[in-house]
């Protein structure tokens, strides 16, 4: 009834629609208790079956969730009539937890009372499905939630998003969830009872730091997220593509409030300095723990990090009236430390996740000390321990100082036993600590001593070959501290640029030498004012890093790029190069375009696409002033004008280079749109130049290079270069180009004797050894295939000049098959290998000079050439030449007569065909007329139509006939024979 009210609603006016429905609602609501009542009945009837009074219930609770949705009364849910029906009958209670989870997930129930979200926690949590909870605990409103309930609930069943989400909405505490998750990391250390995977011990504790790991990045992962206004834990779309916006409210204002004091009640939970006792119990007992052999094992690294840490603090801190007490106890009480001014402590928060997880820790720590800092006055001033303190560090110096600290404790960390080796993971976090503090020492807003800041670059230039950007720039970041410090102190010109020489000199530049920091060295440079020098530093030792620094450098200098930090980074040009100003127009640049070419020989033995680049920028119009500064090596000059022809091809201007020689890299497509800004013109002398070098280095590509031009060289000054350096190939190009193609003939079958003696000459004299053999039969191929390739460019040349209709054309062919009989000839008994390759080389030929020139001249050529020596060789091998060629023409001669037998044959099927179905229309005329005539005239049945004669009827064959065929097929035969004998007469 009330449904269908609710239904009618619309023929209603809105008065009546609005008294309507509140009768609709309280009919509903009145009903609902007699409808559970009938309802449990069912479910307590059904009892004895589990499953279907659990079906039963389920099917009760989603009834009652979906009336008092729809008719908005969800409070009315918990009355005792209703929610206590639910509760008292068989499987009513879990039935209606489970119905209530999706619409608290979805926001139809913001709250719930204690004793459902107690009841919701406990039945999730015994199925062990925390996660739903954690979903329902996220989508509540907190204000009606009991915290103290759901806090002891969150961590007790490790829902630690949910517990971070309440403090923060309520509260806005950020420091009770970071605690949570910090005890959480350090209990996952030392709990060994719930591990229960693993077969081995080592197993089972490799499995316990992997979990205290996981629980210290979800730490740092809610500080990261709570510093930058975000809640935790972070919320995405379905499809966990797009990150929903989580802010507590929209006004960037409050966003940025919350931001700040997340940040700084972080820094004071981790940079607290009281004594930790519960992490240096920690570290203790895992410390006592057996060796593991696994070198790059979580725990032995963790195990050797804090002994380190302990025998650091007994050297470093001195015990107050506890000479009794063990220096690890000593170390768990306050009172008996007394902390030197020169060397604070590390707070043991930051060392225990340097120890666990120091990659994302640091990152971290970064973000938080972005454009932030606080003093430990600022940060602890409310904490009573304040007042004992001695020291008032910024926030990056006690960083700064945790770090350097740890990666101390590394080192001390040698002195232990004997049968112990230091953790490959060790060196891994020694590392990242040191890089970390470089940088912020090198932020100019950490200070270190002297000796320490050499210590530091000098642990910097230590590390796997991946770190080495990371590791040069917070070493730069060093040394531009050092020097601005050197500037601020001498404000002369020339005392400054003395105070960096003789900073330089104190094994500082030779260590970032060693250790390829160009960037480093590049400021030590620009201090001194020595430009051409800071150019071939990166030059030589970043172009592995930062292959475009050297570049942007000269650039910046001579005012053709942006200088500054951020056109730097544009460009990956690196933090030394940053610094680098254009220099005053005049004869300051002009100086240092002279240092340039200069320089070039230097950085042309290291990077000679640095030199084309400078050459084509900022020497446009004196290419040949660049190539005389590189002429004290040809190999540089060649290595200049590779690169520059390589990109003037790509720019389509000239097809310099074929683009398997040159290669289409983002290197040339730079090059080339460079070239097309600088108007850099190829000349005849550079391109002559070039074959020169390349006939000296590459000679296999001069040919590619000269196929590719169509003009820009002389083609007599390139043969003569080609001839001078034996370019075979190059120079018969050059010939043919130049109308010769008789002497590019007479060059291409020289090379071709000149292989097939080396051929001969190598089977003539065979290597005894396994080794030397297998080596033999790889030089024997590879003359082999030389040889080939030279006739085949011969055989190519004949053919164009068939095509163009040389009148050498015919002469041409009779040289070449000349050339390859006197090899069979000659050579052909040096071995089974040369014999078969030669033979292979006659035949070739001879099938291409048949298809060419008639055989009657081309016999009589070769009796006229070869007749004064004996051929018995020759014949041999032009019979069987012959006999093959007769084979084929054989086989082609069969295989035509038998396409035309069958042509014939298919022809006469049709004509047939065609005769049988004119013949049946005909007779269905006959048969049609003679039908008519009956139906006319019934005499005419007595008259039959006389049988036509077939038109297909064929007369009979007679003896005569087939002999004369045989006759015929006989006398073919003969002729045939009789010609073949012919052939092998006059051979």
């Amino acid at each position: 009834d009330a449904r269908a009210r609710l239904l009618n609603e619309s023929q209603l006016s809105q008065t009546s629609v609005k008294s309507e429905r509140e009768s609709a609602r309280d009919v509903c609501l009145k009903l609902l208790p007699q409808f559970l009542k009938d309802a449990m009945m069912v479910v307590q009837a059904t009892s004895g079956e589990d499953d279907q009074a659990h079906v039963h219930a389920e099917s009760v609770a989603r009834a009652t969730l979906a009336l008092c949705l729809a008719v908005d009364s969800l409070d009315k849910m918990y009355d005792q009539c209703i929610y206590d029906s639910l509760m008292e009958a068989t499987h009513g209670k879990e039935a209606f937890i489970e119905r209530i989870v999706p619409h608290v997930i979805n926001g139809e129930l913001q709250s719930l009372p204690p004793e459902v979200m107690q009841s919701l926690v406990t039945h999730f949590a015994s199925k062990g499905e925390h996660s739903i909870i954690e979903k329902c605990v996220l989508s509540m409103d907190v204000t009606s939630l009991d915290v103290n309930q759901v806090a002891r609930l969150c961590e007790t069943h490790g829902m630690f998003g949910a517990h971070a989400s309440v403090f923060v909405r309520a509260f806005g505490d950020f420091s009770s969830p970071a605690f949570a998750m910090f005890e959480d990391a350090m209990k996952m250390v030392k709990n060994v009872d719930d591990i229960t995977h693993g077969t081995t011990e080592e197993q089972k504790e490799e499995m316990r730091f992997e979990l205290s790991r996981k629980s210290a990045r979800r730490l740092l992962l809610f500080c990261r997220e709570s510093i930058a206004g975000r809640l935790f834990p972070p919320r995405f779309s379905e499809d966990m593509t797009v990150r929903k916006q989580n802010e507590l409210d929209d006004d960037p204002v409050q966003v940025a409030r919350r931001a700040e004091k997340a940040r700084f009640d972080l820094m004071r939970f981790f940079l607290s300095p009281e004594i930790q006792k519960s992490v240096r119990e920690t570290a203790e007992e895992v410390a006592k723990g057996g060796y593991n052999a696994l070198q790059t094992s979580n725990a032995s690294a963790f195990r050797q990090f804090w002994r380190g840490v302990d025998l650091l603090r007994k050297k470093r801190f001195k015990s107050n009236g506890a000479q009794n007490v063990s220096p690890v106890d000593a170390l768990l009480t306050s009172s008996q430390i007394k902390e030197s001014s020169d060397t604070p402590d590390a707070p043991d928060r930051l060392l225990f996740l340097f120890s666990i997880e120091p990659a994302t820790t640091t990152a971290f720590l970064k973000d938080a000390l972005d454009s932030w800092d606080a003093s430990e006055r600022e940060l602890f001033e409310e904490s009573g321990n304040n007042v004992y303190r001695t020291t008032d560090r910024m926030s990056a110096q006690v960083v700064c100082d945790a770090a350097l600290f740890a990666a101390e404790s590394i080192e001390e960390e040698t002195t232990f036993a004997a049968e112990e080796t230091l953790n490959a993971r060790l060196l891994e976090i020694k590392n990242i600590l040191l890089t970390f503090a470089a940088a912020l020492v090198g932020t100019g807003r950490v200070s270190v001593d002297r000796d320490r800041e050499f210590a530091l670059i000098e642990a910097l230039t230590v590390g796997p070959a991946k770190t080495l950007r990371e590791r040069s720039d917070a070493a730069c970041l060093i040394v531009a501290q050092t020097v601005d410090d050197l500037t601020r102190r001498h404000r002369g010109e020339n005392d400054t640029s003395a105070a960096i020489s003789k900073y330089a000199q104190s094994k500082v530049f030779a260590l970032l030498s060693d250790a390829n920091f160009a960037q480093a060295m590049t400021v030590l440079h620009l201090g001194e004012g020595d430009y051409g020098a800071a150019l071939e530093t990166l030059a030589a030792k970043d172009v592995l890093i930062r292959p475009n620094s050297a570049g942007y450098f000269a650039d910046v200098l001579l005012g053709c790029a942006p200088a500054g930090v951020e056109a730097a980074n544009e460009n990956d040009a690196g933090p030394g190069v940053d610094r680098a100003r254009a220099l005053p127009a005049g004869e300051a640049r002009e100086a240092f375009k002279r240092s340039l070419l200069q320089s070039a020989p230097k950085i042309a033995e290291v990077n000679a696409g640095i030199v084309a680049r400078l050459g084509i920028a900022h020497f446009p119009d004196q290419q040949e002033a660049v190539l005389s500064a590189l002429s004290s090596n040809p190999l540089f000059q060649f290595w200049y004008l590779r690169e520059v022809l390589a990109g003037k091809s790509v720019t389509g201007e000239n097809d310099l280079l074929d683009t398997t020689a040159c290669g289409e890299n983002d290197d040339h497509q730079t090059l080339a749109r460079l070239i097309e800004r600088s108007g850099v013109k190829v000349t005849e002398e550079m391109s002559e130049l070039y074959v020169k070098l390349m006939c000296q280095f590459e000679p296999s590509n001069v040919l590619p290079f000269l196929k590719s031009r169509s003009g820009g060289y002389r083609l007599d000054a390139c043969l003569e270069q080609c001839q001078t350096y034996g370019v075979v190939d190059a120079s018969a190009h050059i010939l043919e180009q130049m109308g010769r193609v008789g002497d590019a003939l007479d060059l291409n079958l020289q090379k071709y004797e000149q292989n097939v003696e080396a051929l001969s000459s190598l089977h003539k004299n065979p290597t005894s050894s396994t080794v030397g053999g297998k080596m033999s039969k790889d030089v024997s191929r590879g003359f082999a295939m030389e040889s080939s390739e030279s006739l085949d460019a011969a055989t190519q040349l004949c053919l164009r000049c068939d095509t163009f209709k040389f009148i050498e054309s015919e002469t041409m062919w009779h040289r070449l098959l000349d050339c390859v009989i006197s090899a069979r000839i000659t050579f052909g008994s040096s071995g089974q290998f040369v014999d078969q390759t030669l033979r292979e080389h006659v035949e070739r030929i001879l099938h291409d000079t048949l298809e060419r020139v008639a055989p009657e001249k081309f016999l009589g050529d070769v009796l006229k050439m070869r007749g004064n020596e004996t051929l018995r060789e020759l014949r041999r091998v032009l019979t069987g030449i012959l006999e093959t060629v007769e084979r084929e023409k054989d086989g082609v001669w069969k295989v035509e007569k038998k396409s035309e037998h069958k042509v014939i044959k298919a022809t006469a099927e049709k004509v047939c065909a065609f005769k049988k179905g004119r013949r049946a229309n005909e007779v269905k005329l006959i048969v049609t007329q003679s039908s008519l005539q009956s139906s006319s005239s019934p005499l005419s049945k007595r008259y039959k139509q006389p049988r036509r004669k077939s038109l297909t009827a064929t007369t009979p064959r007679t003896p005569s006939s087939l002999n004369a065929t045989r006759r015929k097929n006989q006398t073919r035969l003969t002729q045939q024979q009789q010609q073949k004998q012919t052939r092998r007469e006059s051979l």
